[in-house]
């Protein structure tokens, strides 16, 4: 049986993206990715639950996230886990998962007209963008079954 090693996540940036590496290719770049639901307490109240991501992307994509994402933007993130050991030095070994992504897409960047304005675009049209994308994944996945 094979293995399945996938993430898909949806969620915004809580800083400008952070340039590790940069060459003639491309981009090694740290994104800091929030992610979060709502839900309700036994006592009936709202609250969030917000998870921090750690996102590593390459090459091109990474330099197109460099040069065009900033603190807040909503992104769609495809990639998978990598867990590495390290240690501090104090000598104790830590251990770190990150997500390094293969696909990004920006899911609230409007495009520019020629005129400078902002084209109109639907609230919900990238997170319907966003869903198909997440469907392909999960039909890819059943697949391989």
């Amino acid at each position: 049986m094979s293995s399945v090693n996938q993430v898909v996540l949806i969620g915004n940036l809580g800083k400008d993206p952070v340039v590790l590496k940069n060459t003639e290719q491309g981009s090694f770049v740290r994104l800091s990715l929030a992610t979060s639901k709502r839900f309700k307490t036994k006592a009936g109240e709202i609250q969030d639950d917000i998870q921090w991501h750690t996102v590593y992307l390459s090459n091109g994509i990474g330099r197109l996230a460099a040069n065009h994402l900033k603190k807040g933007n909503k992104i769609f993130v495809f990639g998978e886990l990598r867990t590495r050991d390290w240690q501090d030095k104090n000598g104790e070994t830590h251990r770190v998962t990150a997500v390094y992504g293969r696909e990004l897409k920006f899911l609230n960047n409007k495009p520019q007209l020629s005129n400078g304005m902002s084209e109109p675009v639907e609230d919900n049209h990238a997170y319907i963008n966003a869903m198909q994308e997440i469907r392909k994944v999960l039909d890819t996945t059943s697949e391989t079954k």
